[in-house]
């Protein structure tokens, strides 16, 4: 008796052959295809619907960095459009300058200054102080009132900092429960000097967190590389994804440290990509914690972390995860129809399709889950074929190229001295 997986093989054997033969004579430039299989009932799989497929980390590897290869075909080797999307979340915050009075300061305890927002204050949740200071840190109180003498504690404990020495650009944002007071009073928890503040705006930030998957990719501490930090690096390989996270798991109780993130080719050469901070503080029995940096999405070999530990110990073996905003490739599936993803082309370029305008975003948002099979290589392809400039794939002719080219010109140099 067959198993019913045998079954299901045998069922599938003609409509896999079908495809081959259409591979091979129309899509033979792509090397690699998966199949797309519906979660649905039998009954959804014969309407029309939007599919939304995610793409894993396997295909970079496989596929340009850009993933401009992509393609969705069908059994019959029709092309399918479809669009290549990313939930990014967005940040929305419109900035306006208000003016500070009263500005003071407390010997042994803060620099305190009253904030007017306006007669007919707009929401807002956001605060910015510009500062001449380049090196310090600091806590800072948020409190609100509607008549500058009635005061609520908005945030009890901030952390307000800048490391310029140290490469680490800070943090000018107190950020607040959102209020429509019309004043706020910021205490500066230096008890030493009076904290110079140049400039004041507030705005009221509006942020929509991106989707964000995890990749399981390792960090390596790398003892020594950075005076007074801790220091770890990730190799992706030969996979490449987009990535703008790193989330830390920390035992301390307490702690605040800044942070930078780097990114490489090549492991030698680094480039910042962000920078923010850490922390876990615990005030009046509730406890405040950020525990992730977002940085510029970039798609880079190596990963860098960079932990300021001032003259503090090192955080005891804490824990990194990279995270990054998947890729979706959103497409409509018609009745009795099957799907393949081919992928795998270094020479193809970029598609369009009028896809992208006419589907809105709520849709996109309720789309079908679907999901890739395993890989299948194209009949007579070999394996993964090199797909690095032929400059990067042959130095040893370049270099002898270029020295026989020196030669030569110097050759016909001195030969025009002597003629001179």
């Amino acid at each position: 008796m067959r198993s019913p997986a045998a079954i299901l093989l045998l069922v599938a054997l003609p409509v896999l052959a079908d495809f081959h033969e259409e591979w091979i004579r129309r899509w033979s430039e792509w090397n690699y295809a998966r199949p797309i299989e519906r979660k649905g009932t039998e009954a959804a799989r014969e309407e029309i619907r939007l599919l939304s497929v995610v793409v894993p980390r396997e295909v970079y590897a496989r596929a340009q960095r850009s993933l401009a290869d992509l393609r969705i075909v069908d059994d019959t080797g029709a092309e399918v459009p479809h669009l290549l999307h990313a939930f990014h979340g967005r940040r929305e915050v419109r900035w306006r300058d208000v003016v500070a009075f009263e500005p003071s300061f407390v010997p042994g305890r803060y620099t305190q200054m009253i904030v007017d927002t306006g007669p007919q204050p707009a929401p807002h949740n956001s605060l910015e102080l510009s500062t001449p200071d380049t090196d310090f840190f600091a806590w800072a109180e948020v409190a609100a009132s509607d008549d500058a003498h009635n005061w609520r504690i908005l945030r009890e404990r901030l952390p307000l900092y800048r490391f310029r020495e140290q490469g680490h650009a800070g943090n000018p944002v107190l950020s607040y429960p959102e209020t429509r007071s019309r004043y706020l009073r910021v205490r500066v928890l230096l008890p030493d000097k009076q904290f110079a503040v140049t400039g004041l705006r507030v705005a009221r930030e509006i942020v929509e967190e991106p989707e964000r998957v995890p990749f399981d990719v390792s960090f390596t501490p790398q003892p020594g590389a950075l005076e007074r930090h801790s220091v770890w690096v990730a190799d992706f390989g030969e996979f490449v994804p987009p990535v703008s996270e790193i989330d830390f798991t920390v035992r301390e109780a307490e702690f605040h440290r800044p942070v930078s993130v780097f990114a490489s080719d090549d492991g030698e050469f680094w480039r910042t990509v962000g920078s923010d901070a850490v922390y876990r503080i615990r005030s009046d029995g509730r406890i405040s914690e950020q525990l992730h940096v977002r940085f510029t999405e970039t798609a880079a070999r190596y990963i860098r972390v960079a932990v300021f530990n001032r003259d503090d110990a090192p955080l005891q073996d804490p824990v990194l995860k990279i995270a990054g905003t998947p890729r979706r490739i959103f497409f409509r599936a018609g009745p009795a129809r099957r799907y393949w993803l081919l992928y795998g082309n270094g020479k193809a370029r970029k598609p369009e399709y009028e896809l992208a305008r006419l589907i809105p975003d709520t849709e996109l948002r309720s789309a079908e889950a679907a999901q890739l099979g395993a890989e299948l290589l194209r009949p007579g392809f070999a394996g993964r074929t090199d797909q690095r400039p032929w400059t990067e794939r042959h130095p040893l002719v370049l270099w002898s190229a270029l020295g026989l080219a020196v030669v030569v010109l110097a050759y016909l140099a001195l030969r025009a001295l002597r003629t001179a």
